[in-house]
């Protein structure tokens, strides 16, 4: 093998091997608002609270944080069972809507990993949560960058979009 050739192959291995770590990372849960180790809200930091006698909110989102913390099932069903029974805003301003897709973006990422949370909600909370910064990114406020302002009323459309794209980033269509 030439040198030139040597050279090839390894940096297509290299890029390889970078491109399926990429895809691990992507595919791991949860990484909304909390990891393993980040130093204000680690899985350690929060598991301690929670030990401490400080609970999360009493609702769907706080149900699946709980899950997460305790790895008790109740938890989890409790989350699944109001996101089998609603979905993820129907209607409303976009400006209001924000909320709740941030909070069922919360919610699926942080149950993604329940045995309990089966393929065909994933599938339809992750379609409810595409389809809603599919179409906040489609509106005129998107359309020019350099028009977007970034003060607290727009920061809202922006932050639908995101949350929504960063829980379902990796999920198959």
């Amino acid at each position: 093998m030439k040198r030139r050739e040597f050279i090839g192959a390894m940096l297509a291995s290299a890029v390889a091997s970078r491109l399926q770590l990429q895809a691990q990372e992507v595919s791991r849960h949860p990484r909304l608002l909390i990891s393993e180790s980040y130093p204000f809200s680690g899985l350690h930091i929060l598991k301690a609270r929670y030990a401490s006698g400080r609970r999360p909110s009493r609702d769907m989102e706080g149900w699946a944080l709980s899950w997460l913390l305790t790895g008790q099932k109740d938890f989890a069903e409790r989350a699944l069972a109001e996101m089998r029974n609603k979905h993820v805003a129907a209607n409303g301003k976009p400006s209001r809507l924000w909320a709740d897709y941030a909070r069922w973006s919360l919610a699926f990422d942080w149950l993604f990993n329940y045995p309990g949370f089966d393929r065909t909600l994933k599938d339809q909370v992750a379609a409810e949560l595409r389809d809603g910064a599919a179409a906040m990114l489609s509106t005129a406020d998107f359309k020019d960058p350099t028009q977007y302002s970034y003060h607290n009323y727009s920061v809202r459309y922006l932050a639908l979009a995101a949350f929504a794209t960063a829980a379902v980033e990796g999920y198959p269509d």
